[in-house]
């Protein structure tokens, strides 16, 4: 699985991504929200860890703006930073994101949300999968295929 790190801190960014490395990902880094913003302009990741509090674009804008995207796959969004507040928590799930972890991430926290993760945009690909079959059946019924869909569980995290 490819993660994008959207990380401030190069000590930081760097500690993360050897983390997930070790644990069999590919890591792409931006240095600050805008980056990592023009990055998923460029190229769609399904999954994004993202600090919080960043020049330029802080971790929750960059997950407002992941949430008004139309017609692209999910992006699952995890924020973390060193704020561990309930009003903090409720303020980052608010904005969009799908799991909140404290740096630095223990890691069997990371983990499992990694794996919720997987599960997650592997149910979102084939669904993203079946709706353009679908779309493509209405459009050109003879041109229907009923070939498996192209973005599998093994391409994602193969």
């Amino acid at each position: 699985m490819r993660i994008l790190v959207v990380e401030d801190s190069p000590t930081a960014a760097l500690a993360l991504r050897r983390r997930l490395e070790e644990m069999g990902l590919t890591v792409v880094v931006a240095k600050n929200g805008r980056e990592g913003w023009e990055h998923l302009q460029k190229q769609h990741e399904w999954v994004v860890i993202t600090d919080w509090m960043m020049p330029e674009m802080d971790g929750p804008d960059l997950c407002r703006r992941i949430r008004a995207q139309k017609n692209v796959p999910y992006t699952y969004v995890i924020i973390m930073t060193m704020k561990d507040l309930r009003k903090d928590r409720f303020e980052g799930l608010k904005a969009g994101a799908d799991d909140f972890l404290t740096k630095p991430p223990d890691v069997i926290e990371l983990a499992t949300a990694l794996e919720t993760a997987r599960r997650i945009t592997t149910a979102m690909a084939q669904l993203h999968n079946r709706v353009r079959e679908l779309e493509a059946s209405v459009e050109k019924p003879e041109e229907a295929s009923l070939e498996p869909a192209e973005i599998t569980a093994a391409s994602l995290f193969g």
